[in-house]
């Protein structure tokens, strides 16, 4: 297949032009401001990996834009211009609805099959856009992606809540087998009565005994330290 876009956005820009007249002639009209990039949506990796696009309203956009995007991980034109169909249908009948019936009946109009959340190009539109809309736009300037690559966090950090004064901190299982933390505000509480009772017995042994153990309470608090590295993504 020739290639005649260098830029994959500007393969999907020009993809829009070319199914607005689809939309058209079933009654549709896609909107003057959409913007289409190559790119993970929010909270399509981990356990989401599947989600192959996604449409933002134009109400999450700074610009007013509808914001799509389709996945890294998909590099065939007729899945990529299948996926940009599926996201266009919903900035044309609103994001709000979300997969509900206004989607599925424009989504049925325009020849799209299966479930509302993975509905696709049936047989017709397929065809057409094998036969009569990828010989205009030519191959995707585009290779996959593969996320499955990239190095896994193996260290789950752990959280410790105080049920009194719901002070929380993450740490590794490691340090929790160690001893779970203890809230600073209950350390605290517990130093001033302790350095009441000081106060009260000073001079006697027990009164040195219990400064000892202020002093070494004190001697335990955590401080913060630069982290070694900038996390990076």
């Amino acid at each position: 297949m020739e290639t005649y876009f260098t830029n994959r956005e500007e393969w999907l820009g020009v993809a829009v032009q070319e199914l607005a007249p689809l939309f058209t002639r079933n009654g549709y009209t896609i909107p003057d401001k959409v913007k289409v990039s190559c790119g993970w949506g929010a909270g399509s990796r981990g356990t989401s990996k599947k989600i192959l696009g996604q449409c933002w309203a134009p109400e999450a956009s700074a610009g007013g834009n509808h914001e799509i995007f389709i996945a890294p991980s998909v590099d065939k034109p007729v899945l990529a211009l299948g996926v940009l169909l599926h996201q266009l249908v919903h900035a044309v009948v609103g994001v709000k609805y979300g997969h509900k019936a206004p989607f599925k009946a424009a989504c049925d109009k325009l020849g799209l099959s299966g479930k509302a959340t993975q509905a696709l190009p049936g047989e017709a539109l397929n065809r057409w856009l094998e036969t009569d809309l990828l010989p205009k736009l030519g191959a995707y300037p585009h290779d996959a992606l593969n996320d499955a690559a990239r190095k896994k966090q193996t260290t789950r950090m752990l959280k410790a809540v105080c049920p009194e004064t719901g002070y929380a901190v993450r740490l590794s299982k490691k340090h929790a087998d160690t001893g779970t933390p203890v809230s600073p505000a209950g350390v605290d509480a517990a130093l001033k009565e302790l350095e009441s009772l000081a106060e009260d017995m000073d001079g006697l042994w027990l009164g040195e005994t219990i400064q000892k153990i202020i002093d070494a309470l004190k001697g335990h608090r955590m401080v913060m330290e630069a982290a070694d590295d900038e996390a990076g993504e």
